[in-house]
């Protein structure tokens, strides 16, 4: 999708992808920390391997994302 922006020039939609991405990374990160400091009593304490790999694909989208907007030829109009 990175690559369909910048090649339609559509570097706002990009940005925007960027910064809803960048938010998800740290929604992501701050999913597996909660679950992690949960009580040990707790039923079903720590994260499964679904929060690892969400926060995995939020922090390669939002790297492919980044290297689309900050490549843009044209930078913001």
């Amino acid at each position: 999708m990175a690559s369909i922006a910048r090649l339609v020039r559509r570097f706002r939609w990009a940005a925007l992808a960027l910064a809803g991405n960048g938010v998800t990374m740290v929604f992501g990160v701050l999913a597996i920390w909660s679950r992690q400091s949960l009580a040990p009593v707790a039923a079903y304490t720590g994260p499964s391997i679904g929060l690892y790999l969400g926060a995995v694909a939020a922090v390669l989208s939002t790297a492919l994302w980044a290297r689309a907007v900050f490549t843009h030829p044209h930078g913001p109009r």
